[in-house]
This record gives structure tokens, sequence and C-alpha cells, in this order.
């Protein structure tokens, strides 16, 4: 498994995106308000949800890379058997 180090600001984003793009698609399947109404809202929200997950894919994808530590390297021990 890799580790990647995210702020908590890039976390707090991403929170904010996946709850507007499901807030999103429940305000769709509901009930709640009128039609026209809970359709713009309903696809608005799943329009910013969802494009706003791109460039804040894009970050993490360029923040994943493994983290190096010194017990990670081969040692002579793990390439020679006996």
């Amino acid at each position: 498994m890799r580790d990647v180090r995210l702020p908590l600001r890039e976390i707090e984003w991403i929170a904010v995106t996946r709850a507007a793009l499901g807030f999103g698609l429940g305000l769709l399947a509901s009930g709640y308000l009128p039609r026209r109404q809970r359709r713009w809202i309903g696809w608005t929200l799943v329009a910013l949800g969802g494009l706003s997950t791109f460039p804040l894919r894009a970050d993490v994808m360029r923040r994943h890379m493994p983290l190096r530590r010194p017990h990670d390297e081969p040692s002579l021990a793990t390439l020679v058997r006996d």
C-alpha cells in the first residue's frame, strides 16, 4: 500500500465535493421540492461535485508517490538466499 500525504484542507475539499455530488443525486431522487426546482438544484450540485473532482484527483495523483523509508530499501540479506 502506498502512503499519500494530503493537507487537511484538501481532505476537506474532497469531502465537500463528495457531499455535493451525493446531496444532488439524493435531491434528484427525492420528491422533497417542486420538480423544476429540485431538478435545477440537483443537477447543479451534481455538476459542481463531479467537475470539481477532476482537479482534486489530478492533485492527489501528482502527490501519489511512495514515501521512502530506510527500511524499505532491500538489504543484502534479502537479496541473497541461503
